[in-house]
């Protein structure tokens, strides 16, 4: 099942139920398939980040993952002014944003703010 949420996991994210399963994976995972997760997620932030649930799937990636990819995704939050627009409207978005800079290291916080 794990693979099957990984070879669908944008597609899940964005989805109003399937964002659960990707959640759950995230959370329960094994390190491989969260790293898996985390780079899918950072690799079509905006696609994620325009929907409503993928708010949330970006917020347990933000929680859940390793402390070597957190940066990783959290700098594909901050970089692209289309992805914060779009979590700007979101449920999630505030959280997502403020989980985002914490991650950074404070020179690039300064700099996104």
């Amino acid at each position: 099942l794990a693979e099957a949420v990984l070879q669908s996991a944008v597609e899940l994210s964005c989805h109003a139920f399937g964002n659960y399963a990707v959640q759950h994976l995230l959370e329960f995972g094994t390190a491989e398939q969260k790293y898996g997760l985390i780079r899918i997620i950072e690799r079509n932030m905006e696609r994620v980040a325009r929907s409503a649930p993928g708010g949330g799937v970006i917020a347990a990636a933000l929680s859940h993952a390793a402390a070597e990819d957190l940066v990783w995704i959290a700098r594909a939050v901050i970089q692209d002014p289309t992805v914060l627009a779009y979590l700007a409207h979101g449920r999630h978005g505030h959280v997502v944003v403020l989980q985002a800079l914490s991650a950074l290291p404070k020179q690039e916080r300064s700099r996104a703010c």
